[in-house]
């Protein structure tokens, strides 16, 4: 029935299958060539972008790093001005640290209220210790009344990024919570999203 190809006609379809290969093989590199091209003109643009930026924010990080130093030696009123207007542009790093200063009361007044404040502006961006220490306010009722809701809600948002107190926080707050209570707080953590 044909099964078996004679000598010349095996070659020759043989030889018109690898010549196939061939072409498809090299337009096949000539696809990846463009594509390697295309992902390094946009690395390339994300570069200059980023340095762009980088140049633009140099003072930021100056300052940044000023308020890194003076808060490890123990100088809390200068880190906290070195950060403050950083935090004021958005930054949720310097929002939390802020946030910090005031609940412990190094280098201005304690002030839960305050702490509050910028605990909740980085909590907003995403930042698991500014959830933490939003969730915690509301569980101890500083600076906002207290929330066992809300507490919940943070705690379980620092959690789900690996924040370890909130693991220990949401155990104590789920003991004084109703089912109502735990149901709600689940509702509120499943819907937040970040700004």
């Amino acid at each position: 029935m044909g099964r078996v190809l004679a000598g010349d006609t095996a070659r020759a379809a043989s030889t018109g299958e690898v010549t196939a290969l061939r072409r498809e093989a090299r337009d096949l590199q000539e696809v990846v060539a463009e594509q390697t091209l295309l992902t390094l003109r946009l690395a390339v643009g994300r570069i200059s972008d980023t340095l762009i930026v980088a140049g633009a924010l140099g003072s930021a990080w100056a300052d940044w790093d000023d308020g890194v130093a003076a808060y490890a030696a123990g100088d809390y009123a200068t880190a906290y001005r070195e950060w403050f207007p950083i935090a004021e542009r958005g930054d949720a790093k310097a929002q939390y640290n802020l946030g910090v200063i005031h609940a412990n009361g190094k280098g201005v007044p304690k002030n839960y209220a305050k702490a509050v404040k910028w605990y909740r502006k980085a909590a907003e961006y995403g930042h698991a210790g500014a959830q933490f220490g939003l969730g915690s306010s509301y569980f101890l009722g500083r600076g906002v009344p207290e929330d066992y809701i809300k507490a919940y809600m943070w705690l379980s948002l620092a959690n789900g990024q690996g924040h370890e107190k909130a693991v220990k926080g949401l155990d104590v707050i789920n003991e004084k919570m109703t089912p109502a209570q735990l149901a709600e707080a689940e509702k509120l953590a499943r819907k937040w999203k970040p700004k």
